[in-house]
């Protein structure tokens, strides 16, 4: 049997299912994808991981029952070799899938479906509206703050309650404030996922659905329709840790701080949180970081601020993912002493960065 699929439509969707692929399958299935006929005029393409299954559906004229499966790495790279806007030709035999344009043909191996875990009915869930893209924004506002590779669990996951998008690696916190959706108590959802979730839905644009059991997470948008495993326990009790009370406000300008953090740390330690030195003066803020064998390098830029303050002792790296992670032009630092927590908001996404200890004492630090 055959039927006809174009490149346009077909490429996109199986680039953004190869995410939810893992490089380390511990079972056949999670380096597989699934092609089935899910109704008249319908086909799915399916593929799992421990954390994530997905499913894409692209409408073709296809009129016969299919279900087999097939190497999803290979099969996307096939796909994506394939000249673009041409329609493709698949024909199918009890042991091979074809693929054929007007100048390529390819031909690979397929397997019985038996090795996958059944689909899920997505017809029947209870879902939610909600404004997807908003979503996928407000999971990116904090899920570079997450640690998958952590040992302690609730710093591998991002949390979503009625109030927050949170997310912590025990050294920074990144709050945003939960426009979304309002549920009762917490969801939280692994790092390794939501970076899947980000690269499934980065285009979606418009309305999409949600629903949440105890155990999973399930989404749909755009035809991607995917469930993701809902970590257990219980969400660090951030709120008590949000520093309060009188601080030294400075206005910066974002885009300006970033490029002289990037230059300052070109003389940090190649090694570890690459610490950088933080002097704020009245108008100015100046920022240090020596490599101990080979330099040191210092940058000032121009603030609002009318307080010369201790200097505090920052990792540059984490600064800079932060700073990055904001949009807009200017941002208010607020400063509370040298062995204090040190924030960054603009007023709605407030980050939280812990001072760290000197690994270079004063006297080496070069003049300030």
């Amino acid at each position: 049997m055959s039927f006809s699929i174009n490149t346009s439509a077909l490429g996109p969707m199986l680039k953004k299912l190869g995410a939810a692929v893992t490089s380390k399958p511990t079972l056949p299935a999670h380096s597989s994808i699934r092609i089935r006929s899910s109704s008249p005029g319908s086909i799915t393409f399916y593929v799992c991981s421990p954390l994530i299954t997905v499913e894409g559906h692209l409408s073709c004229d296809v009129g016969e029952q299919i279900d087999l499966g097939t190497h999803a790495e290979l099969f996307g790279k096939v796909v994506q070799a394939l000249p673009k806007d041409a329609p493709v030709e698949f024909t199918m035999t009890p042991t091979s899938l074809s693929l054929e344009t007007s100048k390529s043909s390819f031909k690979v191996k397929t397997f019985s479906d038996a090795i996958f875990m059944p689909m899920r009915d997505y017809s029947n869930m209870p879902f939610t509206e909600i404004d997807f893209k908003a979503f996928i924004a407000s999971l990116k506002r904090v899920a570079f703050c997450c640690d998958p590779e952590a040992t302690r669990d609730e710093y591998k996951a991002v949390c979503i309650n009625s109030d927050h998008f949170v997310a912590t690696d025990g050294f920074c916190i990144s709050v945003y404030p939960n426009r979304v959706l309002k549920i009762p108590g917490e969801i939280l959802i692994p790092g390794r996922a939501v970076a899947v979730l980000q690269k499934l839905y980065d285009k979606s644009l418009g309305k999409g659905r949600l629903y949440c059991t105890d155990s999973e997470l399930n989404l749909a948008c755009d035809g991607i329709f995917s469930s993701t495993r809902r970590q257990a326990g219980k969400f660090v009790g951030y709120h008590r840790v949000l520093p309060e009370g009188p601080c030294t406000k400075i206005t910066v300008d974002r885009v300006e701080l970033v490029d002289a953090i990037d230059r300052v740390l070109i003389m940090s330690p190649p090694e570890g949180m690459k610490n950088v030195f933080i002097q704020l003066d009245v108008n100015s803020i100046t920022m240090h970081a020596n490599n101990g064998k080979h330099g040191e390098a210092k940058e000032t830029v121009s603030v609002g601020c009318d307080t010369r303050c201790e200097e505090i002792c920052l990792s540059g790296k984490s600064l800079l993912d932060i700073l990055k992670n904001y949009e807009t032009d200017k941002l208010t630092l607020e400063y509370r002493g040298p062995e204090k927590a040190f924030v960054i908001t603009d007023k709605d996404h407030i980050n939280v960065i812990q001072p760290v200890r000197r690994t270079v004492p004063r006297a080496a630090a070069g003049d300030r």
